[in-house]
């Protein structure tokens, strides 16, 4: 059974009136309602109809939105809020200074090389013949001692020259003996016969004599080669060394002029280092003759840098193509101060101690700016650009050799883009200064 919540005012004989005209039941077959009243009038249905829809329920929502809306636009138009504005102090950039004093200042030139003996031989036989030994020593990398066998060439055609050369200078010297003595005779011949004055050179056999002198010498000379080429098949060390190049083997013919490696001294080095005109201009001729410039080299070999040192002992002609200009440093000691020993092709950091400046400034490298110039601070810190003219630099940092003069504060956080009379607040030598720049 449905149930009906009217609404107020409205009687179940207006509903029952209302259904039954939507049902456009005849008038006859309509009972009346309340008691035989008659129904109410069509514009009051319509009006009952319509209160009883959901469009009014949802219409009356829509005005009541709309006139709180209206009222909180007028409250806000007729009472704005009102910002608050506080004012604030713009703060100045902070930089750090430092006061300026003059130093000595060792002017060091960087450079670059590589390690290489500096002695280099080629081994060349000079006689032909089968390779016979390979010394176990002649090994690339290997190392060896003077004296050591490296290669030896078939000897034995060597040794028949020998014998067959001391035949040859037996011969020559038995000839020379019977020279002398014909000569002998020819005088002792000459003076029996009864002659006055001095024999000639014929009469004396000189002529035979000095042939057979000479073809006594000639054997001296053949057994003299014969043996040195004897002496060649052995090729032994010169001195203590290490094997750079080996390009025969066991068997293998060698002519007498083929290379059959390189070898190089074991102990000292030379680096041969590149300067551009600036650097090479901090070197005199003088301390290039006196090889007294020292030089350090470097080398970063696992966890540990190892140095060595060493002399510029030479000066080579400028590179036409790079316009660079080579100095040689020569290492005499190839031991490291970390105990390693210096091996050919080791790439080196090198740092040449040219001079030294006398009363420089010397300012740090972050305190030049981009184009060059410094920024000074002034009694009442504020900016002060200055040029300054550079003489050197190293690690540690730049001599300046006009432009700046010790006591004056150069500001080593240079702002960029600032100009002079930017105020600026400091902090000197580690010590923040007060507004009046003390």
């Amino acid at each position: 059974m449905l149930r009906c919540i009217l609404p107020h005012g409205v009687s179940s004989a207006m509903v029952t009136t209302v259904v039954d005209h939507r049902r456009r039941i005849p008038c006859s077959h309509r009972v009346p309602c309340n008691g035989g009243h008659p129904a109410p009038p069509a514009s009051r249905i319509d009006m009952l109809r319509f209160l009883s829809s959901s469009h009014a329920v949802h219409a009356l929502i829509a005005l009541s939105i709309l006139a709180s809306g209206v009222f909180l636009y007028r409250g806000i138009v007729s009472n704005p809020p009102v910002a608050e504005t506080r004012e604030q102090a713009a703060a100045l950039p902070h930089v750090e200074a430092i006061t300026l004093a003059t130093d000595t200042f060792p002017i060091t030139l960087s450079s670059q090389g590589t390690a290489e003996p500096a002695v280099r031989m080629q081994l060349v036989p000079g006689i032909a013949g089968r390779v016979e030994v390979v010394g176990d020593a002649f090994e690339v990398g290997a190392s060896f001692r003077e004296g050591d066998l490296l290669v030896a060439i078939d000897a034995r055609d060597y040794r028949i020259a020998v014998l067959d050369a001391r035949a040859r200078l037996a011969e020559a010297e038995a000839s020379l003996q019977n020279e002398e003595a014909e000569a002998k005779r020819a005088l002792e011949d000459w003076r029996s016969l009864g002659h006055a004055g001095t024999p000639s050179d014929l009469t004396l056999r000189k002529p035979q004599l000095a042939s057979a002198a000479a073809s006594a010498a000639a054997a001296e000379a053949q057994v003299q080669r014969a043996e040195l080429d004897l002496e060649r098949t052995r090729i032994l060390a010169p001195w203590d060394g290490r094997v750079s190049e080996r390009k025969v083997e066991l068997g293998q013919f060698a002519a007498a002029n083929a290379v059959l490696g390189e070898i190089c001294r074991q102990g000292s080095f030379e680096v041969r280092l590149p300067l551009d005109a600036r650097q090479f201009g901090h070197l005199s001729s003088e301390q290039l003759a006196d090889s007294d410039i020292a030089v350090s080299l470097d080398a970063r070999i696992g966890d540990r840098t190892h140095r060595w040192q060493g002399q510029l002992v030479r000066s080579e002609d400028i590179d036409p193509t790079t316009q660079q200009l080579f100095v040689v440093a020569r290492v005499d000691d190839p031991v490291s101060d970390q105990g390693l020993r210096l091996r050919s092709g080791q790439f080196l950091d090198a740092v040449i101690a040219a001079s030294t400046l006398e009363d420089a400034v010397v300012i740090p490298h972050r305190a030049l700016t981009d184009s060059g110039d410094v920024q000074l601070l002034t009694p009442d810190n504020r900016i002060e650009r200055r040029q300054v003219t550079l003489a050197a630099s190293n690690n540690a940092g730049v001599a300046v050799t006009s432009g700046l003069d010790a006591g004056e504060r150069l500001i080593v956080t240079p702002l960029p883009g600032a100009t002079d009379g930017t105020p600026v607040q400091a902090a000197i030598d580690g010590k923040a200064a007060d507004n009046d720049g003390t």
